[in-house]
């Protein structure tokens, strides 16, 4: 009897210990930014490997909306005048890899973001118009980028594999999209996670590993970025790729979603 008790007290230890040290492993963001308020949500999905992130996701936002916030909110507000279209948008798989020294590009250097491949396509809508809510639908597909990506709507941060906070400003709450703070930055593994602004809920693969994208926003988001500038006629979706050393780096595999956008247009 006393030989079986000390067996089962040792296995029970050694699972102790063992969970111990898996918590000690796991790493999350902190940011001492007066600007931004950060808080998680979300995961990386279908990614074969346990991210160190788990089911964290990174957000950004900010205390102090445009001031222009309650115009757009009253105007979203009204029952009636609601429009709605769907967008269907494809970024294929760049038939190239990283344009590496040219177009702002630099020069291969493994550890660094070095060069990237830019895909835009512009959301047309009446003069006048502000977007109220956008929601995504990205069919089932095995989504796979090298090394990492970014999805932004007029320049605004939505989605991103890599916490680029060290370079990018932040405006609004929204990290803004600018190549030129961001070649020659270093890669640090540590910072590379699930990355999309506050309330959303996101989830994608890890680098180099195939998987399913899932991304949703509060109206909040959109109707503040319309609040930044009530005269915006254009708006444009750019997905970024971004590598640092190979021959490979910059793909993606095919991106297929659509956008159901709730907009207005208010009387002139």
């Amino acid at each position: 009897m006393f030989k079986n008790e000390t067996l089962i007290f040792r296995i029970n230890f050694l699972i102790v210990l063992l969970l111990l040290q898996t918590s000690c492993n796991v790493t999350k963001f902190s940011y001492d930014s007066s600007e931004s308020l950060s808080s998680l949500s979300g995961s990386n999905s279908d990614s074969g490997s346990d991210s160190v992130y788990g089911s964290d996701v990174e957000t950004y936002t900010n205390s102090t909306p445009p001031v222009n916030t309650p115009i757009v909110q009253q105007a979203c507000s009204n029952v009636t005048g609601h429009r709605v279209q769907d967008f269907n948008y494809f970024f294929p798989k760049p038939q190239e890899t990283c344009n590496w020294g040219n177009n702002g590009n630099l020069a291969i250097r493994n550890g660094f973001f070095q060069a990237r491949i830019e895909q835009e396509q512009a959301l047309a809508l009446e003069n006048g118009a502000i977007i109220c809510d956008i929601k995504f639908s990205f069919q089932k597909q095995q989504f796979l980028y090298d090394d990492h990506f970014i999805l932004s709507f007029n320049d605004a941060l939505i989605a991103s594999s890599y916490d680029f906070q060290e370079r990018l400003t932040p405006s609004f709450g929204l990290l803004r999209y600018d190549w030129s703070k961001m070649a020659g930055m270093t890669w640090d593994n540590r910072r590379e996670g699930v990355l999309c602004p506050a309330g959303g809920q996101c989830s994608w693969p890890d680098t180099d590993i195939p998987g399913n994208i899932s991304i949703n926003y509060p109206s909040i988001l959109f109707q503040r970025l319309m609040a930044e500038n009530l005269n915006r006629n254009s708006h444009s979706i750019k997905f970024i790729s971004i590598g640092d050393n190979d021959n490979f780096d910059c793909e993606h595999s095919d991106i297929n979603f659509s956008m159901k956008v709730d907009y207005v247009v208010p009387l002139q």
